[in-house]
């Protein structure tokens, strides 16, 4: 099995993870308490409550 660690180095928007889920487009949705990130095989995009 090959894992990869990220952190909030590589653009995660917290370190503590609570939930992954893979969308159709093979995206990874990374649920945390301080909001999403979607990292899409390269870089990450944050969604939090201000935007």
């Amino acid at each position: 099995m090959n894992l990869q660690k990220f952190s909030v180095k590589d653009g995660l928007v917290q370190s503590t993870v609570k939930q992954i889920e893979q969308d159709e487009y093979g995206n990874l949705w990374l649920a945390t308490n301080y909001g999403l990130s979607k990292f899409n095989g390269k870089t990450f995009e944050n969604f939090t409550t201000t935007n």
